[in-house]
């Protein structure tokens, strides 16, 4: 990189993505990057930031983004003793690549994620599902019924919130 010119970076995840060109994570996955330039980004925390970045790529994210192992899922599943039909709590949904699993096994579904776009795609992943709502809307912000759920799972989303 000329030293002359400014550093246009923009991290993301681990990854370097620059404005010519996007590099690939250690596991193989795109994440494209868009620059802030709609927003002040020295007035936005750090998960504001990244959150927009996902957003702004829902369709990619969920195509490229893996999910979670069947098996996996079913030790969590086992693990938290939930009945049948319980119901679960999905903190930071992204697209639904563990709303979906969890729907298809027939629980009741509440999941939430802050990215408008990326609720858009988890309802579309979710459409047929009476038993699945979900939610655009940070976890502090969101007003749920205390103590109403069998389950609250976050998966790789806890990062997401606000420590405050």
């Amino acid at each position: 990189m000329d030293s002359t010119q400014p550093d246009n970076r923009l991290e993301c995840l681990g990854t370097l993505v620059y404005p010519d060109g996007v590099q690939t994570s250690a596991i193989g996955l795109i994440f494209v990057c868009i620059p802030l330039t709609d927003v002040k980004e020295n007035q936005l925390s750090f998960s504001e930031k990244y959150s927009v970045l996902f957003n702004d790529v829902a369709t990619l994210y969920d195509k490229v983004r893996p999910g979670y192992p069947d098996g996996v899922i079913e030790k969590v599943l086992a693990y938290a003793s939930i009945p049948e039909e319980g119901s679960i709590l999905e903190i930071g949904c992204g697209t639904g690549q563990l709303t979906v699993p969890l729907t298809r096994r027939g629980y009741n579904i509440t999941a939430i994620d802050r990215g408008p776009d990326l609720a858009r795609v988890v309802r579309q992943n979710c459409r047929g599902f009476s038993k699945t709502q979900i939610i655009n809307s940070t976890f502090e912000d969101w007003e749920g019924e205390a103590h109403s759920f069998d389950l609250v799972t976050s998966a790789q989303a806890y990062h997401w919130f606000d420590p405050h």
